[in-house]
């Protein structure tokens, strides 16, 4: 029965590992090191992650997943410019927090988003931080 083999499968469960190393074991010179930032808004949620990527000096690359976050959002949803600029602005509060986990030196950041509102507003040099932002800023 399926139900038998899986549970006795069950213990083969303490040999599973996932190593979850920013840095592969066989890398031992880090020619470079990056963080991207992704932020994305949908009508449901809005969602952050962040990669690390790790190159060494025979162009060997690693990238691994370092942190992710969504927020679901309510029926009373704001629009989804409003949730672009949110996600964008979660992004950049929670961007630190990589830095102070990871046992790498001179990581290189890259923020992406695919909203034109967000691109535009970072691009509008005369009415940088509206009421928008500056409100959801301080109570985050």
């Amino acid at each position: 029965m399926l139900w038998e083999k899986w549970r006795t499968d069950l213990r083969f469960l303490q040999d599973f590992k996932i190593d979850r190393s920013v840095k592969r074991k066989s890398f031992h010179d880090i020619k470079t090191a990056q963080l991207h930032h992704f932020s994305d808004a949908l009508v449901l949620d809005t969602l952050l992650h962040v990669i690390c990527t790790c190159e060494t000096d025979y162009n060997r690359i690693h990238s691994s997943l370092i942190m992710g976050k969504s927020r679901v959002i309510l029926n009373n949803a704001p629009t989804v410019p409003r949730l672009e600029l949110t996600a964008a602005t979660v992004t950049t509060k929670v961007g630190y927090l990589p830095f102070r986990e990871l046992p790498l030196q001179n990581i290189a950041e890259f923020y992406w988003n695919d909203s034109q509102v967000v691109l535009s507003y970072l691009k509008n040099d005369h009415k940088r931080f509206h009421t928008f932002v500056a409100k959801h800023t301080e109570s985050n």
